[in-house]
Formats: structure tokens, sequence, C-alpha cells
């Protein structure tokens, strides 16, 4: 009964705001653990999530009124997505939904495009270098766009506008 406003039944006001928080906090351990486990295995999922759940500074700020945790749970679902994204045709929507949410969430979410940006080239510009003819020459070819690129820049923005308070 702590818990519990004495006028209206409902949860305290402290209560009721750390809630988001908690919620996030649970998507957070998912969300890592899924990314864990299509990185390195369900053994490393299983190890990441757990990680998450224990560490100290995420279990401190996992009980705050506050949107780091957010912000955390989103990025990571965010990647997690767009890495899925790139091998299945269905999370290239579900990339572009979550990023619209990340960015609703905290601002620090319209970062991710320049991380995936920098990724596609750290990964993809070496395999672009081709050797051509007979002397050895090199040529350059563009590799494919990622189509979540494409997702976030239409599904991100009409959804952070649609949750903008004010």
């Amino acid at each position: 009964w702590l818990f519990f406003h004495k006028t209206l039944g409902l949860l305290a006001e402290s209560t009721a705001a750390r809630m988001p928080a908690w919620a996030a906090m649970g998507l957070l351990i998912a969300s890592t653990g899924a990314l864990g486990a299509l990185a390195f295995g369900r053994r490393a999922g299983l190890m990441a999530a757990l990680m998450v759940l224990f560490h100290p500074r995420i279990f401190h700020h996992g009980r705050l009124a506050c949107f780091d945790i957010g912000i955390t749970a989103a990025t990571v679902l965010c990647v997690y997505a767009y890495l899925r994204s790139l091998r299945e045709w269905k999370w290239v929507l579900w990339c572009g939904v979550i990023w619209g949410f990340a960015i609703a969430t905290k601002l620090n979410g319209f970062f991710l495009p320049v991380y995936f940006v920098a990724a596609w080239i750290a990964t993809q510009l070496p395999r672009s270098l081709v050797v051509r003819g007979e002397r050895g020459g090199l040529g350059l070819r563009l590799p494919s766009i990622p189509g979540a690129w494409s997702a976030m820049a239409i599904l991100g923005p009409p959804i952070f506008l649609a949750l903008w308070p004010g």
C-alpha cells in the first residue's frame, strides 16, 4: 500500500514517473540479448542481457524518472533492427519506425544514421574496390545502399513530429 496514492487509489506520482524507465529497462535487457544473439550466438546474447541487468550504472538509471534508459533501449533496438534489415526486408520498415521512436525519446537518436553510414563505409568500401583488367588497375563500384536508410528518412520524421509534445 506504500506505493498507492491515497486519494485516487492510483500509483503515487513518483512511482508512476518511474514506470516508463522500468519498461525501458526490460526492453533494453531483451534487445541487448537479441543483439548479442544475432551477432555472436545465443549464449553470448544471454550473457549480454545478464551483464546489462547487473551493470551498476544501468541498474541505477533504470530506477530513475529520466530518459537515459529509454534512449539506450531505443538505440540498441534500432541497431538490432538495422542489422536485421540488411538481411530481411520486413526489418527495413521496423528500423524506420524504431528510429522514429528513438528520436522522439531523446534527441541523441538523431546521431544513429551517422553511425550507420560510418559502419557502412567501413565495411562496404573495402569490398567495393575490385581489381579489373590484366594490368591490375583498380576499379570502384558503389555497393547497394541499405533500404533502412530510406525507411528512416521516410518513417522517422513523421513519428517524431507526431510524438513531439506541445
